[in-house]
């Protein structure tokens, strides 16, 4: 008999399943599925009112999303909005609102539009750089009942890049080898901790790809050595990070690598049932998740008695009410708990206590995507050992995937060695619009690391400067210049107004704060503030100095203070843009923090 599954059972998941079909959440809604799941009334409410994806309202017949963040800010998306406005305004029948990422920042600046029947799912549909007079044309027809004009698929685009190296196997061969051998041990359940997977991924240096960096291997033995007969496995596929896809386009191009990849944490970590939680801006990516779950059960690498062995390992896919925190490790487990998604306090850690306080392992896509290969192709021979993953790049530190938009000519999800340098990326991606000598500004973690110039100096010679471009995609490289690194590149040419895209990247961080701790929810607003301002006046040298220093200060304030990493890096655009690119907000150069002009 097929065991409940804990999670989609909560008030989260009912939810969803809920505003799905009906389009908006009321009164009588909220009560009977209380009552339903046997809980009060305000359990229901508190996750209603934190989720900005769940209406309490009926919506527009038609609702128009345009994304407002980063690349699709630079590519033009206040003015979309402000047109769309402009011809909808009073109509009654099309709302027209801004959103965050929508994850299409290769094919910025992204819509979606959906119609609202009474009665029917709502579909959602995506109109990606397309002038003003085209998302016009689809909105009309879908206010009218009629066939709007075809949007666009994620799987209709081409992938970008040379044929990736990370796909290399048949698919669930890894897993079909170790439980092989589970099948052929006397008690497979004592036998899993024997496997030797957790010594292959730690000989790999495979590293988590969720921002942090940490070897892969240290949580799934923390998880291994927990004690408790129930653990989970969460793959965390919540990319919310304005200028990050990536993991859009492993989840839709490899679903069944990730697949495999959680069924094997699951084996080699004692668990008894994964996830992959999808933000719900992923429909096309949930889908083909879900086919690849379809096929690992009739392969028999997951379900019930996997492999023979006895053993049930279920993996279902959770769609995430959305939000830009719920990336974030804990705060995505309490969702997927029916909670707020606001971060935990630790310790507790995950690995001891995560959901439904068991023993849980989160990853990243691209972590789990990366093990089947390591699994199947790691020789852990004392005389002559083989590192698959690691010779896959210079100086045995393997490869990774970065997703690149902005002023390059051909945008999109690329596969490079870890140690290329920037340059050897920005060539991947058809180079900077008009030439590398337009090259103005990057944003090497998206909004997160803030905007970095192309010459910068060197934080232990001064007089020393440094062509980002020369800088090798390593984050302990990146991390010694005092750089962040992450997934999302971002590229700004001469033009560019980064006065305008560091307060819109601030604006972010304020509207998604989850508010739990004081630092992040009252910083990040005196930061937008302070955003707006430059916007609105071109401050005096004086005043300049002055919100250098309070820039700088609530940025030092904000890393030690921030229970998670939102509000450790909300100061980031601003205070890079004060840092680098003073001339672009001051009448006059100033003398920067570290000794530029």
């Amino acid at each position: 008999m097929a065991v409940t599954d804990p999670v989609q059972g909560t008030v989260t998941a009912a939810l969803t399943k809920l505003q799905r079909v009906k389009g908006w959440l009321n009164d009588r809604d909220l009560t009977d599925l209380a009552a339903h799941l046997g809980i009060p009334t305000y359990r229901v409410e508190e996750v209603v009112s934190f989720f900005p994806h769940f209406r309490r309202r009926p919506p527009e017949p038609v609702e128009v999303d345009v994304c407002r963040d980063m690349t699709c800010h630079l590519r033009g998306a206040p003015g979309l909005t402000a047109a769309l406005r402009t011809r909808f305004g009073g109509d009654g029948r099309v709302g027209v609102r801004e959103v965050s990422c929508l994850g299409r920042c290769d094919r910025a600046p992204a819509v979606c539009v959906n119609r609202h029947a009474v009665g029917a799912e709502v579909h959602d549909a995506l109109y990606l750089g397309r002038p003003a007079a085209e998302v016009e044309t689809a909105v009309l027809a879908l206010a009218d009942g009629q066939p709007p004009p075809a949007p666009n698929r994620d799987a209709d685009r081409p992938r970008a890049g040379d044929p990736w190296r990370i796909d290399v196997s048949p698919a669930y061969e890894a897993a079909r080898r170790y439980l092989r051998e589970l099948r052929q041990a006397e008690d497979p359940a004592a036998a899993l901790g024997r496997i030797d997977l957790i010594a292959k991924l730690k000989l790999s240096g495979l590293r988590g790809m969720g921002g942090a960096g940490a070897p892969a291997w240290k949580k799934w033995d923390d998880v291994a050595r927990a004690a408790g007969a129930e653990k989970y496995i969460v793959c965390n596929a919540d990319e919310s990070e304005p200028g990050t896809f990536k993991d859009r386009e492993l989840l839709l191009r490899a679903p069944h690598l990730v697949v495999e990849g959680v069924v094997l944490a699951g084996l080699a970590c004692g668990a008894s049932r994964g996830y992959v939680y999808i933000r719900h801006e992923y429909p096309e990516q949930a889908d083909a998740v879900r086919a690849a779950i379809a096929a690992a059960e009739r392969e028999r690498v997951c379900g019930s008695d996997v492999g023979g062995t006895g053993l049930d390992f279920p993996v279902a896919v959770f769609v995430s009410p959305g939000g830009y925190i719920c990336g974030e490790q804990s705060a995505l487990i309490e969702a997927m708990e029916g909670k707020r998604a606001q971060p935990r306090n630790r310790p507790p850690e995950l690995a001891t206590n995560g959901l439904f306080d068991r023993p849980t392992l989160v990853n990243n896509v691209e972590t789990f995507a990366w093990v089947p290969g390591i699994a199947l192709h790691t020789v852990l021979d004392p005389a002559r050992p083989v590192n698959w993953y690691g010779d896959l790049g210079p100086g045995g530190r393997g490869m990774r995937f970065f997703s690149v938009s902005g002023d390059v000519a051909r945008p999109g999800a690329y596969e490079v060695p870890i140690g290329a340098k920037v340059r050897d990326l920005m060539a991947a991606a058809g180079g900077v619009i008009g030439g590398e000598e337009r090259l103005k500004a990057v944003a090497t973690s998206g909004p997160s690391g803030g905007f970095v110039p192309r010459r910068l100096t060197d934080p232990k010679n001064p007089g020393r400067t440094t062509d980002l471009l020369d800088v090798e995609l390593d984050i302990d490289v990146f991390r010694g210049l005092r750089l962040s690194l992450g997934a999302g590149i971002v590229v700004y040419a001469d033009g560019a107004d980064l006065t305008a895209a560091a307060a819109n990247a601030t604006e972010f961080f304020r509207n998604e704060s989850c508010g739990k701790c004081v630092p992040c929810r009252t910083g990040s607003q005196k930061l937008a503030e302070v955003g707006l301002g430059l916007l609105r006046d071109r401050p005096t040298p004086d005043e300049l100095e002055r919100l250098q220093t309070a820039v700088r200060e609530l940025d030092r304030a904000l890393e030690v203070t921030s229970i998670c990493g939102l509000g450790q890096v909300a100061a980031k655009p601003l205070a890079t843009l004060l840092r680098y690119f003073l001339d672009e907000v001051g009448p006059v150069p100033l003398r920067s923090a570290d000794g530029r002009h």
